[in-house]
């Protein structure tokens, strides 16, 4: 027997599998393109041959029929319907395709494993965006050997699920590993579920402890023992800082105590790890999502609707390429180890005498494609686009080389003194899943410190592309203001029920989508960036700084009702496109903030319209923690109430025209005096509500038209409209004592009629 390591030019494999000759199959992705080789025992290429489009397309399992055919499974851009797609090849020995097809819906659609079953079914196994009950779920295809579908079936909740691995046990059972964080211990756990032929669950359980655990690969012993090999303990989902894990379980999932041996040189822990049993939704042909109802209070409902499943035939172009493999290293059978140089050009001349070049490039660094993109990244990311830089990071947007999806990468100026800080500080923002919150989906600090993002669109405002809020046009439309205070509030609200804050709230950590959707960004920055000596930020913005944040000894320490006075400035900016605080040196604004006295310019002063928010934004930007509101819960309370005493308002302005309308044309006495009585009970309570509202103006007009109706409490009515054109002229809002000096007049002057 001979043993060699070879190269076979640029790219990767994900997938392979031995055929009964003693062949070997491997399957990925080279360039853009996915690809299948044949080599023989000793690793000379039989063929080579690449699959694709136009788009990324990668194959990521290969098996082997019965029949000597490959099947092939992974996903493909080019023939999707939407996003990507679950792409499903079936090739003769030689490479030729017998079929192609794409399965899939609206959003992201991924096939990891593919087995075959004993009567030659086809089981596919990855994640969906498309259908389900969350985020992603697991997805299991079960298709005959033409490529229809049998059936088809999401399993996850309401967070991410995904399988990574799948095997068939002797008894046509299907056993699925992967990953879950719906339901387990920790951020993700281990998730082992095992199927009947029909893909109902017989048991699933989870394996893990409190950081991110994952499963990789799945193997049944003779006994059928069912071995499961990932990462446990990790840092990040992609394993950063993990630990490798093999864990042999019985075939019904129940882990004994762990008592692993130290026979091998390998270190081996105790994990002491966590089995819980789950109770996942198992759909087939439905999407179930969060629909949100309202503008200022979004309530959640679960709604589900039809996904039907797209199965199409793909027109995958193939190329065979002719390549020499680069030898690497040779063992004899006499434990000889020798390495054969390697030249820089190989070429294999074929009978037909085409003669193809391959060019191994050298291994040195890449230079960078992008202006600043750090060349050390080069080999996991293509630079798209610069996005920005500040006194912190630089931002790019790249593509992500290992499956294509468009990032973001935010390279953060830190020294020795942080770079320690880095991954504690930012760990809690794997925590936060919402869809006001940009998803965080790695950070290391390896090769270099970066973080890697989702990457968000931003808005087309007059033919140019605003990526965050802070360059949006202030002041907006009360609509938009509402829509865009509420997403942040929602994204805060998610936050803070998991212990964390933000802390460093303002326009430019709020990132905006083409629908103007807001995502905070920049979770956990703000300390480092503080203590950074190669920053050129403070940590925090001083003009979007709560009085805490900039005297602790005075106004506390920081907490997460700072959070909701950053959100009150936002709120502030986006209805008058001013801040609450103006001066001509940002020292006169400090003073300002931290001044006890001093208090933030009503909005009603720079547009009368904005009064009945004036109440709102007293306790939002109120200098004392405990005067603001005590969560983002009480303040969406707050806005709802708003809202409705507006819509009750308005109808009822609505009814007394209509009644006003009725009056005029009634001659009968007992029909003008019982609705004299309605204009007036409704004038009264018009009154009141501008009044709840802060709305001066309304509250005027509806005094003044009481004038008439009322002789007993006449000097108490003026004295009213005299003090709320006092208010108008001064810009003060109506005080509470006021409020209800009008509960106790406004019913003696109802009487009166």
């Amino acid at each position: 027997m001979s043993y060699w390591a070879k190269t076979y030019g640029k790219g990767k494999a994900k997938g392979v599998a031995v055929d009964e000759n003693g062949d070997i199959i491997v399957v990925g992705q080279k360039e853009k393109d996915a690809f299948v080789a044949r080599l023989d025992k000793d690793g000379n290429v039989k063929w080579f041959r690449t699959y694709g489009g136009d788009k990324w397309d990668i194959f990521n399992d290969v098996k082997i029929a019965p029949n000597g055919d490959i099947i092939v499974a992974g996903s493909s851009w080019s023939f999707s319907a939407s996003d990507k797609d679950v792409w499903i090849l079936r090739l003769d020995s030689e490479g030729n395709i017998k079929w192609q097809k794409t399965y899939g819906g609206s959003n992201a659609d991924v096939a990891n494993a593919v087995a075959i079953a004993p009567n030659e079914d086809i089981i596919v196994a990855g994640y969906t965006e498309s259908f389900g009950a969350g985020d992603w779920d697991v997805w299991v295809l079960r298709l005959d050997a033409d490529g229809n579908v049998k059936w088809q079936k999401t399993y996850g909740g309401r967070d991410g699920e995904g399988a990574h691995a799948i095997a068939i046990a002797d008894n046509g059972d299907i056993i699925v590993a992967g990953y879950t964080s719906s339901f387990g211990a920790g951020l993700a756990d281990v998730w082992v579920l095992r199927l009947d032929e029909n893909g109902n669950v017989k048991w699933q359980k989870t394996y893990g402890g409190r950081d991110w655990d994952r499963a990789w690969s799945v193997a049944l012993a003779d006994n059928g023992d069912i071995i499961v090999a990932g990462y446990y303990g990790a840092t990040t989902l992609d394993g950063s800082g993990g630990n490798v894990w093999v864990l042999r379980l019985p075939s019904d999932g129940n882990l004994p105590d762990c008592d692993f041996c130290r026979d091998s040189s390998a270190q081996i822990t105790n994990t002491n790890v966590e089995v819980s049993n789950t109770n996942c939704e198992v759909l087939s042909g439905v999407r179930k999502y969060q629909f949100e109802i309202g503008l200022i209070r979004k309530r959640q409902e679960w709604r589900t609707e039809q996904a039907p499943l797209a199965v199409k035939n793909s027109s995958a172009q193939v190329e065979t390429i002719y390549m020499e493999p680069e030898t690497q290293y040779y063992r004899s059978t006499h434990e000889t180890i020798m390495k054969i140089p390697t030249s820089e050009t190989h070429q294999k001349t074929e009978p037909n005498k085409l003669v193809a070049k391959i060019k191994i490039p050298p291994r040195v660094p890449i230079a960078p494609l992008g202006e600043g993109f750090p060349s050390a990244l080069l080999s996991r990311y293509e630079p798209l686009e610069f996005l920005g830089e500040g006194g912190f990071a630089k931002v790019f947007k790249a593509r992500r080389k290992s499956d294509g999806q468009t990032v973001a990468l935010k390279i953060p100026r830190i020294d020795e003194r942080t770079s320690s800080l880095f991954l504690k500080e930012i760990a809690a923002w794997y925590y936060l899943n919402h869809p006001n919150i940009v998803k965080l989906y790695k950070a290391d600090i390896f090769p270099i410190p970066y973080l890697e993002m989702e990457y968000v669109e931003g808005a087309k405002i007059d033919d140019k592309i605003v990526r965050d809020l802070d360059k949006y046009p202030k002041p907006v439309d009360e609509n938009t203001a509402l829509k865009l205070i509420v997403g942040i509030a929602e994204g805060l609200k998610h936050a803070h029920s998991k212990g964390i804050w933000h802390l460093d709230l303002k326009p430019l950590n709020v990132l905006l989508k083409r629908d103007l959707t807001p995502k905070i960004t920049d979770w956990g920055l703000a300390k480092i960036s503080t203590r950074s000596s190669l920053s050129t930020n403070s940590g925090y913005s001083p003009l979007y700084a709560a009085p805490e944040q900039l005297d602790e000894e005075t106004y506390g320490v920081p907490d997460h009702r700072t959070d909701i006075y950053g959100l009150g400035i936002i709120f502030y900016e986006l209805l008058t496109g001013k801040l609450p605080y103006e001066g001509y040196s940002l020292g006169a604004v400090v003073g300002k903030i931290l001044a006890k006295d001093i208090k933030p310019t009503p909005p009603s002063k720079i547009n009368p319209a904005l009064a009945k928010y004036d109440g709102i934004f007293e306790k939002l930007l109120a200098k004392r923690k405990e005067d603001r509101y005590q969560s983002i819960e009480e303040f969406l309370q707050a806005l709802n109430a708003l809202e409705a005493l507006h819509k009750e308002r308005e109808e009822l302005k609505k009814s007394l025209k209509e009644t006003k309308q009725t009056l005029k044309k009634s001659r009968s006495k007992e029909e003008i005096q019982k609705l004299t009585r309605e204009a007036v009970e409704k004038t009264a309570k018009i009154a009141l509500l501008s009044a709840r509202l802060n709305d001066k103006a309304e509250l005027l007009n509806a005094l003044e038209d009481l004038k008439v109706y009322t002789k007993e409490n006449l000097d108490e009515l003026l004295n009213a409209i005299s003090q709320v054109e006092v208010m108008i002229k001064e810009a003060i809002p109506l005080s509470d004592e006021f409020v209800e000096g009008l509960r106790v007049l406004l019913p003696r002057i109802e009487k009166e009629v």
